[in-house]
């Protein structure tokens, strides 16, 4: 899982800095126990990058073939 970050910033009417702990999205808790599970398979990040190009892809082929078969109907 990945880490809870940090932010800080300025409250802009009162100039006080506000400090705010962040928690991780879904999509980046499953981003990083990806990497997680690939790095304790041996995978290198070159495997890993090459994967995640394959899928994203093929994700996104999916989706134009599901949109070109809603435009002809």
């Amino acid at each position: 899982m990945k880490p809870n970050g940090l932010n800080l910033y300025l409250r802009l009417k009162h100039g006080q800095p506000i400090l705010q702990v962040t928690g991780p999205s879904m999509e980046e808790d499953m981003i990083w126990n990806a990497v997680e599970s690939a790095v304790d398979a041996g995978w290198t990040p070159e495997r890993f990058k090459r994967e995640v190009a394959s899928a994203w892809t093929e994700k996104l082929h999916r989706e134009a073939e599901d949109a070109e078969k809603e435009l002809l109907k």
